[in-house]
């Protein structure tokens, strides 16, 4: 996809949502959450703003979180062959349903052949190229717009430059898996911390498999 079809696909996607006509929270959520990656977690920063937003956009908002639109399944084994292979030789299942789903990635119960139970967070498709797209447009928009001249206490810019380096973070599923098992290592011998083990060999760029967590071993 190239901007001029990401362009015309943002418009349609607007016009059908009919904000003009239907600006209610709910109805700029599912908009939101059909403009995609970029969008979605726009509105999940502006959740957390109800210094600049009425309560109520802000509790919609705040859905996005691990509410979004998620992946079909067909799309999610897809993702999970490109990077294993054979799934069968590595699970005896995998939920359909997700636990959850956000903007970056959604997340599925499975269970290993070994027989732990364990969760797959799968990063969405094309996520990084889809964002790289909508950060140029956005910020081709501010400039046509002169945007900054009229938003003059902050640099819309440097806000979209922020989002974007805090979104690529949190695409880089090696350096999660690294925090994770720093943070399990600080975290040793205190009782009422828990961190869900890492598969280390079942990590990579798009996909993150980690120990399935019903409540905390210590029934904290």
């Amino acid at each position: 996809m190239n901007e001029n079809e990401r362009l015309k696909e943002i418009i349609k996607i607007l016009k059908e949502g009919n904000l003009l006509n239907d600006s209610s929270p709910e109805n700029l959520c599912l908009v939101i959450s059909k403009l995609g990656p970029t969008f979605i977690k726009i509105g999940q920063i502006l959740s957390n703003r109800y210094d600049i937003l009425p309560k109520e956009y802000c509790d919609a908002f705040s859905k996005l979180r691990s509410n979004v639109c998620p992946m079909d399944f067909k799309e999610v084994t897809k993702i999970l062959e490109e990077e294993y292979g054979n799934l069968n030789e590595i699970f005896s299942n995998i939920e359909k349903r997700p636990l959850g789903s956000a903007s970056i990635a959604q997340v599925h119960r499975a269970t290993l052949k070994t027989g732990e139970e364990v969760v797959i967070k799968v990063q969405r498709k094309n996520i990084y190229e889809i964002m790289s797209l909508d950060v140029k447009l956005m910020k081709k928009a501010i400039n046509i717009l002169h945007l900054n001249h009229i938003v003059k206490i902050i640099n819309l810019n440097e806000v979209i430059d922020e989002m974007f380096q805090t979104a690529k973070e949190e695409m880089n599923f090696e350096m999660e898996a690294h925090h994770l098992e720093e943070f399990l290592e600080n975290n040793k011998g205190i009782l009422y911390v828990d961190v869900p083990i890492v598969y280390k060999k079942l990590v990579t760029k798009r996909t993150l498999v980690m120990e399935y967590l019903l409540k905390t071993k210590n029934n904290y």
